[in-house]
């Protein structure tokens, strides 16, 4: 489905380029003028530098985790 098909009013994708060796989220908006698709604004999150740190910076007695809107554990 195209983005601006969707109902909501943007949408978030999760994006790993194993070629340029980065982690990106992208969140995409939908632009619409009196409910007519005019345009889409995005911009794309670095999560390297995140991921990097989440899984090679071990405190002792620490474990860490992410919780999902959900609330279940990833």
């Amino acid at each position: 489905m195209h983005t601006r098909q969707h109902l909501a009013p943007f949408n978030i994708n999760f994006d790993e380029d194993e070629h340029l060796k980065v982690t990106k989220i992208w969140v995409n908006y939908l632009v619409k003028d009196k409910g007519v698709f005019v345009g889409l604004a995005a911009t794309g999150f670095h999560l390297s530098h995140f991921l990097d740190e989440y899984t090679s910076t071990p405190v002792p007695g620490v474990h860490p985790f992410i919780i999902n809107a959900d609330g279940g554990i990833e």
